[in-house]
């Protein structure tokens, strides 16, 4: 009881903890104010049942969890790449450089110890996300109004899309965890007690601070953005003293790692490496159309914006049908947003641990939104920041109604709770439902992946472990080949076709340009055939989307047979020109970007990364629908080969009949070309 005597001098006295300024005087607070009848009351109940209610909401996250938990590894494949990492730290001590490294040495020992099992390393997940709540409420208890920490402490538990990553190996759950670790360790060591402090605690606690800053940076790389946000504050609240120190040790902490992580794996390079072309090229999936401009970065932060708070948001709430919700609101976007910014204005005087959620919570979300491609859409890129919208949404609200004129509405608040409460119980529990139908690791999937995921444990079982097999998915072929190695085929390694247009006048290799129209369904000759795979260069390739056309042909002879292979091809009525005005005509007059692929750069990335194997994939491009549209882009990758090197491949394997959707394994003969 004397807990909530407390809080309630602290709600009725302005939030002055929260500040740290004296209190408002009853005429001041009347002025700006009614009193809050129905929150004051709320106030005193939920301050006086809060530790039994936190304990309610731990075990209800506990049961939910339980009930949605998912015994199969998930076919994202970013998942099991972490599996993967954490497989070579542990058994090859190899630096986890992509991805995030902390994440990966997390789950090394659970592999060590279980090894490649889904259930072990998901019950990982559920312990974090059980972290993150414990932590989430050391941070907000007494920090903000009880009735907020109440609404809150009931919806998150019952939220199945948040619940999700509590029974999957991505990330989410552990960058939770941290994330309300750096929000407690803020909380309590800076704005509880803003004031100055002896030099060695200030250098303790930004000491602190920049280790778990860093953490979460060596989890997901957006969370060096917590920097900013703690900056943004310091410069706020004009603490330069903090505001310096922070600085200093974020990078003294950070050095010290870099140069621990050299001194023990020498040149591993910094994670980052990679990370920053894949942000600034126009395509994620085909880098040779070049980096992105100003206006296209505008346009993938305003298209973000509206996916994410008029969909992803609004779905995770339980408003919209996350099944069939695929159209954007901007209006909603600007409601979402609008609330979150008037959060942040009620927050500025009243309470600093708002404000302070809601700088990190826009900065977060404005960098995500800048860098995200428009074509991952993942909802997962903004689930660890709802838990905090939530709360700016309903702080709104709370401190709406607590000024004069609103007061009327208060009631208004559980009432809106109760509603989401029931739309996301709603949901979670027909997740639930489907959860318990899963019996094994293949429940629930479409042949097309059943087939692959079976062909990866073939040929871990049948294959040497030497061998190395490249696929599309490595690292779900990873999970289900038992730890065997497979290498990735992710790209079709294409090139600005600008490079070749550069090179065309150079005497030394004289090139040639055939239309792919002039050579289908045209007999030629053997010899021909063979002068035209000897000469072959590379594929003049137009992209729409995941639609390839292939245009043109660009081959080069010896000078030894040059003029007899040009004489052959016009003897068959086939027009080649070395004229570069023609390959300049297609880039001109063509309706999409023409870029080039070579079969010989292809074949040469399989010969340096020892492929001796090909898993080629049939995988569908929609899930639930069984028509022609399939991801294969080892096939195409293949294929592109294939027309210059015939017999490049042997099949050796095929799991699935060819009316199944079917998977096959190819050896593949370097010796024979």
């Amino acid at each position: 009881m004397a807990g909530g005597k407390k809080r309630q001098n602290i709600r009725t006295s302005g939030l002055s903890r929260s500040t740290g300024k004296p209190a408002k005087t009853q005429k001041e607070n009347k002025d700006r104010h009614e009193p809050p009848a129905f929150f004051m009351k709320a106030e005193v109940f939920c301050s006086n049942y809060m530790n039994r209610i936190f304990a309610a909401s731990l075990l209800l996250t506990l049961l939910f969890s339980i009930l949605l938990f998912d015994i199969r590894f998930s076919l994202a494949g970013d998942d099991s790449a972490y599996v993967v990492r954490a497989y070579d730290f542990i058994h090859h001590f190899i630096f986890p450089g992509f991805q995030g490294p902390l994440y990966p040495v997390v789950l090394g020992p659970v592999v060590a110890v279980f090894g490649i099992r889904a259930v072990p390393l998901k019950a990982l997940s559920m312990i974090f996300i059980l972290g993150f709540l414990w932590l989430f409420y050391m941070a907000y208890g007494k920090r903000v109004p009880a009735l907020l920490l109440v609404i809150l402490l009931a919806l998150l538990p019952v939220n199945s899309f948040l619940l999700y990553y509590a029974s999957q190996t991505f990330s989410e759950a552990f960058f939770m965890l941290l994330q309300g670790l750096v929000f407690w360790v803020f909380f309590t060591r800076f704005i509880d007690s803003p004031g100055a402090k002896p030099l060695k605690i200030l250098l303790r606690d930004h000491v602190l601070l920049a280790l778990c800053i860093l953490s979460m940076g060596l989890t997901r790389s957006i969370g060096y953005s917590a920097v900013i946000a703690v900056a943004v504050y310091f410069i706020l609240k004009r603490e330069w003293k903090n505001l310096l120190v922070s600085l200093l040790s974020l990078a003294l902490v950070f050095f010290l790692f870099e140069g621990l992580k050299q001194i023990i794996w020498g040149n591993a390079g910094m994670h980052l490496s990679g990370q920053f072309r894949d942000i600034m090229a126009r395509d994620y999936y085909n880098p040779a159309l070049g980096n992105e401009d100003i206006t296209g970065f505008l346009k993938r932060l305003l298209a973000n914006f509206n996916f994410y708070l008029s969909i992803s948001f609004l779905t995770f709430l339980g408003i919209r049908d996350y099944a069939s919700a695929s159209e954007v609101y901007p209006v909603l976007t600007l409601l979402t947003m609008g609330l979150i910014a008037g959060s942040a204005i009620f927050a500025f005087r009243k309470n600093n641990y708002v404000l302070f959620t809601c700088i990190y919570t826009f900065i977060f979300l404005f960098i995500i939104f800048l860098i995200a491609h428009n074509t991952w859409r993942q909802s997962r890129l903004v689930i660890p920041y709802f838990p905090l919208m939530l709360l700016l949404v309903f702080s709104f609200f709370y401190d709406l109604f607590s000024l004069r004129g609103w007061s009327r509405f208060q009631v208004l608040l559980p009432v809106s709770a109760l509603v989401l409460l029931a739309l996301s119980l709603n949901t979670t529990l027909r997740e639930a439902g489907k959860a318990r139908e899963v019996r094994d690791r293949f429940s629930g999937l479409t042949p097309d992946w059943v087939n692959y995921c079976k062909a990866s444990e073939w040929a871990s079982a049948n294959l040497d472990a030497k061998d190395k097999v490249a696929c599309w998915k490595p690292s779900i072929s990873f999970i289900f080949g038992k730890g065997k190695s497979f290498f990735g085929i992710s790209r079709m390694a294409e090139s600005p076709v600008d490079q070749l247009i550069s090179s065309w006048p150079d005497k030394q290799r004289r090139y040639y340009l055939i239309s792919a129209s002039s050579l289908r369904k045209k007999p030629v000759s053997l010899e021909l055939q063979a002068l035209f795979r000897r000469g072959l260069v590379g594929y003049g390739i137009t992209r729409d989307e995941e639609y390839f056309k292939l245009n043109f042909y660009v081959l080069a002879f010896p000078e030894d047979y040059r003029e007899k292979a040009v004489g052959e091809f016009r003897d068959y009525f086939i027009s080649i020109t070395d004229d570069i005005d023609s390959l300049k005509s297609w880039v001109r007059d063509s309706r999409s970007k023409v870029f080039m692929i070579y079969p010989d750069t292809l074949l040469g990335l399989l010969a340096r990364s020892n492929v001796t194997h090909v898993l080629t994939d049939n995988i569908r491009t929609y899930t639930t629908e069984k028509n022609e549209n399939r991801t294969n882009l080892v096939e195409r990758y293949m294929n592109c080969i294939e027309i210059k090197y015939p017999g490049i491949r042997t099949k050796i394997y095929q799991e699935g009949t060819d009316s199944e959707e079917p998977a096959l394994i190819y050896k593949l003969n370097y010796r024979n070309n």
